[in-house]
Parts: C-alpha cells; sequence; structure tokens
C-alpha cells in the first residue's frame, strides 16, 4: 500500500471544500508519503516507509543527527538465551535526548540537562533481557553503552544512582569486586534485586546479576557472543545493517520460559495461578523469533521486520 500524503488532502479538500487546505498549508504537511508492504515466503516480512518532506527534513534537529549514524553493533556482543535486545545508535539517543531539553521549562532545564548527561556522549546504547537463573525470582536485565571515555562515565552513573536509590534507602553503600578481571561495583537491594557496575575501555555495563556481567566481560574480552546463533541467515544480516538507527530482536520461546518462571515465583500471590495457561505458552513458544530493523536515509524513516515461526 502507498499513500502521497499532500495528494491526499490536496484531493480531499477539493471535494469537501469546506475543508479546503490553502497551498501554504499543505507545504507544512511534514509526511510526504508512506508505504508498507508484507510479503510471506519462508518468514513473514514486514516493512514500511515515511519519507519527511525536504522543509520537515531540513527544519528536524533529530532528522540532522541521525545523519551522523554509526550501527547497531551490540548483537555480537551478548550471550545467547535472551528474551531480547534493544539496540539504539548514539546519534538518536542524541537526538532525542537534546529534543526533549530543548522543550524543558528553563527552571527545570539545569537538572534536566545534568540527568542525560550519561546518554549523550554514548555511541550506542542496548538493553538486554534474559530469563531468570537459578533461585532468582527476577529476570535478568543488561544496559551496555559504548562511549569514547567509559571510565568517567562509569563513575557518573554509579555516583547518580549511589545519589538517587541510595539515598532513598533503596541500596545500601556500593562495595566493589573483581568479575572476570575487571573491577566492579555492586550493590543488592532488600527486594532481591542487585545492580553491578562495571566497565572496558569503550564500554560501560549495567546488569541486576552477578552472572550475566560476568558473561558480557568475557564477550568484551573477546569470548563469543551467541545472541544470534539461532537466527537465520537473514535476520542476521538485518541486525547487523550498518545503517541501522535502531534495531530489535525477541525470542518467544524466551519470553515463554520468563513467564512461566514469573509464575512459579508470584504462586505465593496469585494462588498458584499462573500467569499463562500452558497452551498459551505453547502458541507463544510457536511464534518462534522476530529481528526489526530502524533506519532513516534521505528523508525516509523506514523499517524491516522479519518474523520466522519456530520451525524455521
Amino acid at each position: 500500500s502507498y499513500v502521497d500524503t499532500k495528494k491526499l488532502i490536496k484531493l480531499v479538500s477539493q471535494v469537501t471544500p469546506e475543508s479546503t487546505v490553502s497551498a501554504e498549508e499543505l507545504n507544512k504537511v511534514p509526511v510526504q508519503s508512506v508505504v508498507f508492504i508484507r510479503s510471506m515466503g519462508e518468514a513473514l516480512i514486514d516493512s514500511g516507509a515515511v519519507t519527511l518532506s525536504e522543509e520537515a527534513g531540513q527544519a528536524s534537529p533529530i532528522a540532522k543527527e541521525l545523519a551522523n549514524v554509526n550501527s547497531t553493533s551490540f548483537f555480537t556482543q551478548v550471550p545467547k538465551g535472551l528474551v531480547g535486545l534493544l539496540s539504539i545508535d548514539g546519534a538518536l539517543i542524541k537526538a532525542v535526548a537534546q529534543s526533549a531539553l530543548d522543550s524543558t521549562p528553563e527552571k527545570e532545564r539545569q537538572e534536566a540537562q545534568v540527568a542525560i548527561a550519561p546518554l549523550m556522549g554514548a555511541k550506542e546504547f542496548g538493553l538486554v533481557v534474559r530469563p531468570q537463573k537459578g533461585a532468582s525470582p527476577l529476570p535478568e536485565l543488561a544496559i551496555l553503552l559504548e562511549t569514547a571515555d567509559a571510565v568517567a562515565l562509569s563513575k557518573t552513573i554509579s555516583t547518580m544512582i549511589a545519589t538517587g536509590a541510595g539515598s532513598q534507602g533503596f541500596l545500601p553503600p556500593f562495595k566493589t569486586k573483581d568479575v572476570n578481571g575487571v573491577s566492579v561495583q555492586y550493590a543488592l537491594s532488600p527486594f532481591g534485586a542487585g545492580i553491578y557496575i562495571g566497565n572496558t575501555d569503550t564500554h560501560v555495563l549495567l546488569t541486576s546479576a552477578e552472572s550475566l556481567m560476568t558473561e558480557l566481560i568475557a564477550i568484551q574480552k573477546g569470548g563469543p557472543g551467541g545472541a544470534l546463533d539461532d537466527y537465520s541467515k537473514e535476520s542476521k544480516e538485518l541486525l547487523s545493517n550498518p545503517q541501522g538507527v535502531a534495531a530489535f530482536q525477541v525470542n518467544y520461546a524466551s519470553v515463554a520460559e520468563l513467564i512461566d518462571g514469573l509464575s512459579a515465583s508470584l504462586g505465593i500471590f496469585t494462588g498458584g495461578q499462573p500467569l499463562m495457561e500452558a497452551k498459551e505458552l505453547v502458541a507463544l513458544r510457536s511464534l518462534g523469533k522476530t529481528a526489526v530493523q530502524l533506519l532513516f536515509k534521505n528523508n525516509t524513516i523506514s523499517f524491516i521486520s522479519r518474523s520466522e515461526s519456530a520451525s524455521t
């Protein structure tokens, strides 16, 4: 399907004279066209694009910043068995953060600037979710930040967390321990969740579990990642697109594992009722895996989504 937005608006204004749109107003419409395509073969593939008008592209600070995309590369730097991974290029993070800062009231701007400072120098941001391991009732989470000065950013983040969560009594003071040869600050909250902060020369790593921190450090030191081992060649290529602004992968079998684990953990509060019935978990696993890539080029925002069933 394809829609030329401006031609459509012009046509509607001609058909309904009472809502006539002037040429000047028509030129202010930021979207030039919209297209969506769906195909089905070995996988379900959805793709779409929104083309901005030349005026909107030139005026948008976000569009200008996205000309400096590096790529989303964290998919080779995380372990297998994930529920999902979201990877966002630093150009998009900086553009959105700056836009939010610009719209912040003057009296609140300085505080907001301090809050977003850790993100402004990031080259890439990654969010990882993995099913709970061992006796832990909670899923494992990790945040990865690639930056030019990982040591300074790590110190900034740990100070902000200690000042914020620590001063409110949610976290005890940070301790330090060696994890796979890296000095890691950590604290365990009264609620059972932990936070671990470490860094290499180029990456800051934050995790909720020591086991995940250990694996991420090992990968940073040259060990195998494995997150894409179970994905098809086509999905791997999709997630590795060097022009990607953001990318996302989800493994529905791991989602089912996470939900099943949470059901067991929360059983005391739910009276033993599962969060999802067994047949629903089977249906969820059968969905397989999905890989999504978001791109921006020549004033066009586009996406490609590839979904492979569990049998693929």
